[in-house]
């Protein structure tokens, strides 16, 4: 009778059948039967899960300790006392430290901020994961997650104990929407982060051997103006970072330590479902909404968890909408030398099974019935069939989700889509509401849609074992460039040993050079004349596809923002795309394609004041300005029509923090100049917006473009409203017109900052640029 009734709950109830005992029986027995034939290749947890999955806790929730909530939690896990770089982040203003101890961490542990567990306060924590924790093992790092959750993180920064973040965790993104550069990932599935920072020959610890050589669309990005912020976002780590075994053994030569160095400029980079990265445990920033994807298996080797947890957990992020993203170099790391051999043993592994992993997880679908919570738990027992790690990490990631169902974590709500797995899809799907093609948020000028390359300069790799490269083989490279714009010059003997040091000033500006149509042939021209003083260039135009093929014979990557420029009317869209990349610089000079900059010239110049040329000014209420008769755009569509649109809009809303408010801004604008109804116009081929200003530069100038305001009346209108006059930096220069163009070089003067224009296609102004304008340039080469 007893089996009969346990049968009967299994295949439903069966009061409504007129049957005696005996066939109830028999009915019970076969049912059971081939229930367990259909599951015997399941775990009986697996079995459990299917039947009833977990939706809420099986017990009471856990409750903190008193007077230990918490917002920022940092969690590290050590054997050793506390360190210098543990001393560090325990002052770091706004965090506070869970630190998770061992058998083999000193019993009187012990520092200001940071809360420690020692094996028995984690077995007093009341979580039912603990007990299946091998004791001298990184993932008891799984408690301190889950004391950092039940005490109230709202972020968690993944560390160890030998990390040092050089920001105080600034660099992170912690709202919920972000601006900047995102994968083109059609032809590429997984991203090697340090290529994108400045070391093309580095791979991290878990990137796919195969993929080491593939160079296949580096440098391709799509810009978006505004996205969800990745909930995972690891930082990259100079010094002596995570670097696979195989790496370290082939390229330590002689030398004890790495001393690792990358691009300070190179902005973010965030990762569009298809696209895979390797990230580990030790620099590693995740908000709320990802603190499910903590979980550190048990059964891999130790140099493997974090790897296989960072895969499964990109895999998932992608079904509730999130991703990766990598927001800078920002942290500085020391290792002590060990045997990498050993290394390389422990990452066995993950060398001949990630490329498998990575196929296996862009193929995995999870039945969009399920929640986001089975999906997990369907990924992770799949993982384990395919012996990625073993049953018990299954088993384990069930006690895990459990454990943070009773201190309170919700179950983010998952986003279906038919189109999933999103394998080699446009990466303007970056952060997905419905689906894998549409993008959830437009930016300004159609930027979701627009091509970004982007290519860092390349760092000195990291090998002693190499002989040092020679110090005028950059400034011979320049010479070269030069040489093939004017080659009278070769002529001419030049001793480098008698070439001046460095001219640093312009070292962290961004050059935006603009063009207004796509007719890039004298790009070969303006890298003559600035890359020798300007490290980072970029150009701004129309059509990508025609830059690429105009200028694949420079001989070097360069940067560059497709945009609509409306044959220049809105140029300065070019600049707002850039400041939205979050380019690291001190400020960004923008210029246009046939302006000759003399940046020898800028010598006094204060980098954190905004550069304009002089204008001049006028009542709002003028309807034509007859006394210009080559400006008559304020009579046109983009003038006082334009304007009037956006600064009735403007009385209408509300910045966001941080940023003057339009009130502020009209009061800067009337103690300019000196009137209420005053209308600032000038010419705007030439000006330079600090770091400091960009935010509200980006603010009112895109509200500016979505009414069309023309250039030259957008970019003083705004400038003006920022700083007060008398600190903003006068820009000299001649502007030619009519036939004076036929003789650009008659007007050229060394001592002013520019000359406008100077058309390269015609013959006499080459001749000028390589007789005037070189011999300047010559004087300023430096040795990158």
């Amino acid at each position: 009778t007893n089996i009969a009734k346990e049968g009967s709950n299994m295949v439903g109830t069966l009061q409504f059948l007129t049957v005696n005992k005996r066939q109830v029986l028999k009915l019970a027995c076969v049912a059971t039967f081939f229930s367990i034939l259909f599951f015997s290749v399941l775990s009986p947890n697996y079995l459990s899960f299917v039947r009833a999955p977990i939706s809420q806790p099986t017990q009471d929730s856990i409750t903190p300790r008193p007077l230990s909530l918490f917002s920022h939690w940092i969690v590290i896990t050590t054997v050793a006392p506390p360190t210098a770089d543990v001393m560090h982040m325990a002052s770091l203003p706004g965090w506070r430290i869970v630190v998770v101890g061992d058998e083999k961490t000193p019993k009187n542990w012990s520092y200001p901020n940071c809360v420690y567990l020692s094996l028995s306060d984690q077995s007093a924590l009341g979580f039912e994961l603990t007990a299946r924790l091998p004791v001298r093992s990184y993932s008891r790092k799984n408690l301190g997650y889950l004391y950092a959750v039940l005490h109230g993180a709202k972020v968690i920064f993944d560390t160890d104990d030998d990390n040092r973040p050089l920001d105080s965790l600034k660099s992170f993104t912690y709202s919920p929407t972000t601006a900047g550069l995102v994968v083109d990932n059609q032809d590429r599935s997984v991203f090697n982060p340090y290529h994108h920072f400045g070391q093309p020959t580095l791979w991290p610890r878990g990137f796919p051997l195969t993929a080491i050589n593939n160079q296949r669309s580096y440098g391709s990005y799509r810009l978006s103006a505004e996205v969800r912020t990745p909930i995972i976002q690891q930082g990259i780590v100079a010094g002596d970072p995570d670097l696979d075994a195989i790496f370290r053994i082939t390229r330590k030569g002689v030398a004890p330590v790495f001393d690792v160095t990358y691009d300070p400029v190179s902005p973010a980079v965030f990762l569009p479902a298809g696209t895979y990265s390797p990230f580990n445990s030790q620099n590693t920033f995740f908000l709320h909404k990802a603190f499910w994807a903590l979980f550190l298996p048990t059964t891999t080797a130790f140099r493997v968890c974090d790897i296989w947890r960072g895969y499964w957990a990109q895999r998932l992020a992608w079904e509730i909408g999130g991703s990766l993203g990598f927001p800078a170099a920002n942290a500085y790391q020391s290792r002590n030398a060990h045997s990498y051999l050993d290394d390389a043993l422990e990452e066995t592994q993950m060398y001949f099974q990630t490329e498998r992993l990575l196929d296996f997880l862009s193929s995995w679908v999870c039945p969009k019935h399920l929640s986001f919570f089975e999906c997990v738990q369907r990924l992770s027992w799949d993982m384990s069939r395919e012996n990625f790690w073993g049953e018990k990490d299954a088993e384990n990631i069930e006690l895990w989700i459990k454990d943070l169902l009773r201190v309170g974590y919700p179950e983010p709500e998952r986003v279906v889509s038919d189109l999933r797995p999103c394998k080699k899809v446009n990466s303007s799907s970056l952060f997905l509401s419905n689906t894998c093609k549409q993008p959830i948020m437009a930016g300004f000028n159609d930027v979701n849609s627009s091509q970004f390359l982007f290519f860092s300069i390349e760092r000195k790799e990291p090998s002693l074992a190499v002989p040092e490269e020679n110090s005028l083989s950059s400034v011979t490279t320049d010479l070269l460039r030069v040489i093939k714009v004017c080659p009278g010059l070769a002529k001419t003997p030049v001793d480098l040993r008698r070439i001046p040091e460095a001219m640093t000033f312009f070292q962290d500006v961004l050059l935006i050079i603009i063009f207004h149509y796509p007719q890039y042939t004298n790009i070969h021209f303006t890298e003559a004349a600035y890359r020798s003083t300007f490290l980072n260039i970029a150009y701004c135009g129309p059509q990508v596809e025609i830059f690429q093929n105009q200028t694949k014979d420079i001989g070097r990557n360069l940067t560059f923002i497709e945009a609509s420029l409306d044959r220049g009317r809105v140029g300065y869209v070019c600049m707002l795309k850039a400041i939205s990349a979050g380019f690291r610089v001190a400020g960004y000079l923008v210029i246009g394609d046939d302006v000759l900059l003399n940046f020898w010239s800028f010598d006094g110049f204060n980098k954190t004041n905004i550069w304009m040329t002089t204008g001049q000014i006028f009542p709002f209420t003028t309807k034509k300005l007859d006394q210009n008769k080559h400006w008559m755009w304020w009579a046109s569509e983009y003038g006082k029509r334009a304007l009037t649109n956006a600064t009735s809009e403007l009385a209408k809303v509300k910045p966001p923090p941080g940023i003057i408010s339009p009130q502020q801004h009209k009061d800067m604008t009337r103690q300019n100049s000196g009137a209420e109804g005053i209308v600032f116009m000038g010419i705007s081929d030439t000006y330079y917006v600090p770091a400091r200003f960009a935010p509200h530069v980006k603010w009112y100038l895109s509200l500016f473009l979505k009414h069309r305001v023309f250039l030259e009346i957008a970019v003083p209108v705004v400038m003006y409203g920022l700083q007060p006059g008398e600190m903003i930096e006068k820009i000299s220069g001649k502007s030619i017109w009519n036939d004076e163009r036929k003789k650009p070089w008659k007007f050229f003067n060394p001592l002013h900052q520019f000359l406008h224009p100077v058309k390269f296609s015609q013959k006499k102004a080459k001749n000028g640029f390589c007789a005037n304008y070189i011999p300047h340039v010559l004087k300023t080469y430096h040795r990158h």
